[in-house]
């Protein structure tokens, strides 16, 4: 049978001879470039997952959150991302203002609201979200924008729990900045007060 021209293994792009047939045709040349490609695949998608935590606050979004409420404080942010002047951040100029679990929002919030885009990893996630639930109860209150998880505990912990006011975003959110995908999350968003 003659060979399809032009075709190469899509992990090591040596010449991929094809016979002509119906099916498929091959797209690597051995089991051991297929799982090459496969490994390749796994690193980018867990390097874009751990990227999630750099996703800054879609546009439109952040111009709605302002417009709604007083924010004086972005607490999970950096100097390029924050919605406000004050944050909190790894690149804080002020060293004591770089960890946010280890400041008191209401402190740097003042007689405003916390806004709070926290990183969405559930190590990272969950002691944010109890910082929030722990700054509204000293009297500030915090708008978060997290991941819409009610299956999760949480969510049932430091959502349900605390009676916090649930808006569920429609549609998926495409979020900014350098490490975002430009394309739609795969989750659907909240945003949520504590007050």
């Amino acid at each position: 049978m003659a060979a399809v021209a032009n075709r190469r293994c899509q992990s090591c792009r040596a010449p991929l001879p094809q016979e002509a047939s119906t099916g498929r045709p091959r797209a690597y040349c051995n089991a051991t470039c297929r799982k090459n490609a496969h490994r390749i695949r796994e690193r980018k998608r867990r390097e874009q997952l751990s990227n999630r935590d750099n996703w800054w606050t879609p546009g439109d979004l952040r111009e709605e959150i302002l417009r709604r409420w007083d924010v004086t404080l972005d607490a999970a942010a950096c100097n390029a991302s924050r919605l406000v002047p004050e944050y909190l951040g790894p690149d804080h100029p002020s060293k004591a203002r770089r960890d946010a679990l280890e400041c008191s929002w209401s402190t740097y919030a003042g007689d405003g609201t916390v806004y709070l885009n926290p990183p969405y990893r559930p190590a990272l996630l969950k002691p944010f979200l109890a910082q929030a639930v722990k700054t509204a109860r000293r009297g500030t209150p915090v708008v978060g924008l997290i991941p819409a998880s009610t299956d999760t505990l949480w969510w049932r912990e430091y959502v349900t729990t605390p009676r916090a006011d649930v808006e569920f975003l429609v549609g998926r959110l495409r979020f900014g900045g350098p490490h975002a995908t430009g394309g739609p999350a795969t989750f659907g968003s909240a945003l949520v007060v504590w007050s």
